[in-house]
This record gives C-alpha cells, sequence and structure tokens, in this order.
C-alpha cells in the first residue's frame, strides 16, 4: 500500500498513472458495501476511485503505516495544501486534483479527514458520545459531503442527512472494530455508556476471559449501542428522498450496509469480539438488489 501511496519518481507520473494507482487501492482493499456500481454513471467512477483512495490512503498513514505516522500525515497535510500552486509529490494526488477541479470540491473536508488521523496519534479514549460524534465530524461525514458534491447536491439540508448517515457508519464500524481498535492502544466507544454497563477498557484485550455475568453486560451495551446506531440510520435515511433515483440507490445502499452489520451485531452479541461481523458476496448483491426495489418500485 505504501507504494501506492508514495512510489519512486513521483514527478514522472501522469493522470494516466495516478488513477491506475488509484483503481490499484479500490481494488485491494474490502469494504462492507460494493463502490463500482452498474447503476453509477461511469463518467464519475474516475472521480470516486480518487476520492477513495485520498480516504483510503489517509487511513493507512494513521493506522497502518511504518515509520513516524504522524510525520507522514503532516507531509499528506502540507502537499494537499500545496495542491493548487505546486506539483504535488503525492502521486494519487494528480488524480484527486482534477475531481476536485471538475466539481468546485472545497478543500476543507478534506483538510478534515486528515485532520482525524492526526487526532488518532494522541487521542485513544472518548468520554461520551458527544465526543464520538465529534469525531465523526471529521473521520467520517466529511467523505458523504464530498460524495454528494460529486453528485450535485450541495444544501445544507442534505448535508446534515448525509452526516447522520456516516457518524452511523462510522460507529458501526467501531462496533465491528473494537479489539483491532484495542490493538492500535484506542477505544472510540463512549465511556460513561461503557461504565454505565460495568465494562472495562482491559474487556478486550485478547487474553481477557469473559464470564457469564461480563458476557450479559457486554451485550447490554451492545443493545443500547444498537439502539442508538439504528436512530441515526432512519433520521439520515431521509436523504434519499431528496434525490434523483440513482444516486439514491448508492445512498439507501451505504444505508441498509450498515444496518446489516448492525443486525449481525445485535444477532451475535459478543461474539462479535471473535468474529467480526461482515457481509459476504451473496448479502451485498441483495443489498443491492433491495435498494433498487425501494427505490424505483416503492417510492412515490
Amino acid at each position: 500500500m505504501e507504494k501506492l501511496l508514495f512510489p519512486q519518481n513521483p514527478n514522472s507520473f501522469r493522470y494516466e498513472d495516478s488513477i491506475k494507482f488509484c483503481y490499484e487501492i479500490l481494488k485491494n482493499n474490502y469494504e462492507n458495501f460494493p463502490l463500482r456500481f452498474f447503476f453509477i454513471n461511469n463518467k464519475l467512477m474516475d472521480d470516486f476511485a480518487s476520492i477513495y483512495a485520498f480516504c483510503r490512503g489517509v487511513d493507512f498513514l494513521g493506522d497502518e503505516a511504518g515509520g513516524n505516522r504522524l510525520e507522514k500525515l503532516k507531509l499528506w497535510e502540507k502537499e494537499f495544501s500545496m495542491l493548487f500552486t505546486e506539483k504535488t509529490r503525492i502521486p494519487i494526488f494528480i488524480a484527486l486534483k482534477k475531481t476536485i477541479l471538475k466539481h468546485n470540491l472545497d478543500s476543507l473536508p478534506f483538510k478534515k479527514l486528515i485532520k482525524a488521523n492526526i487526532l488518532d496519534q494522541s487521542k485513544k479514549l472518548y468520554a461520551n458520545i458527544s465526543e464520538v460524534l465529534d469525531y465523526c465530524k471529521y473521520s467520517a461525514n466529511p467523505v458523504g459531503e464530498i460524495v454528494l458534491n460529486i453528485l450535485g447536491y450541495k444544501t445544507i439540508e442534505n448535508i446534515n442527512l448525509s452526516n447522520k448517515i456516516c457518524s452511523a457508519l462510522q460507529i458501526t464500524n467501531f462496533l465491528q472494530d473494537i479489539k483491532k481498535d484495542k490493538k492500535k492502544g484506542r477505544v472510540y466507544l463512549p465511556l460513561d455508556i461503557m461504565k454505565k454497563h460495568s465494562i472495562q477498557m482491559h474487556a478486550f484485550e485478547e487474553q481477557y476471559v469473559f464470564d457469564n455475568k461480563k458476557h450479559d453486560d457486554f451485550d447490554n451495551f451492545l443493545k443500547e449501542m444498537v439502539l442508538y446506531n439504528r436512530t441515526l440510520y432512519d433520521e439520515g435515511e431521509k436523504l434519499v428522498h431528496n434525490l434523483e433515483k440513482r444516486p439514491a440507490i448508492l445512498i439507501q445502499v451505504f444505508v441498509d450496509s450498515g444496518r446489516k452489520i448492525l443486525d449481525k451485531i445485535e444477532k451475535n452479541k459478543h461474539k462479535i469480539l471473535v468474529n467480526k461481523p461482515k457481509t459476504n458476496k451473496l448479502e451485498k448483491i441483495f443489498i443491492i438488489a433491495k435498494a433498487i426495489v425501494k427505490i424505483y418500485i416503492h417510492r412515490k
């Protein structure tokens, strides 16, 4: 991955090389929802690929890159700030620059995504759901805003609804990756709700042994978090009614993909600490088909 982000001789790269790298990053990373839908306008696929490469790239630098991650994130921040004044040394930024200019995108959402990963290098705990949601303003919500803007929707109402969906998706991801995040030294779950259910942070360590009571406590914690999470999806889903049918399907798929993971979390309860809930290929196909039916048949 790092070779795609920081290859040798970056000054020799053209747009064709840059977008190829973006698609390589897209192809090599698992997601709970498929990104290359047949109903997306082909003219926008390069734009989505460049946005995905940026988002995945900055997450990689914050979580997985070797060496000094903060230094590498600062380099991305610096290179992005000079994107329109100097030739970038980050090859995938060549494709990103074309997307930004094509759709007249604001630079702030991109800067927020970098800031979220910079925050990750120092902030490890979140006192309450308000702090978690504040983090989502940087880590997740900007992605939805960028996607909506590419699709041609820029009203405050739509962005606010998108923010609810993106925050919901981010919290769902936090519930999926509890142990994975703890290995990185982070707990993105609200400490006050954990305390309410008698859950301590060391419960997420690999060697920790649960008894029946602790399982019940954790299951009750999950129940509360899932309920809150579903509320965000329900409120944000109103966005699909403001969109044309094809972009509405895209958003519906994101929402239903998140809900599917929540269903698995609710069903498997504490077992998610051992087996991360994911959607398989058949489930993804069903999610897409269901979204098409919702938008094209049931929508008035």
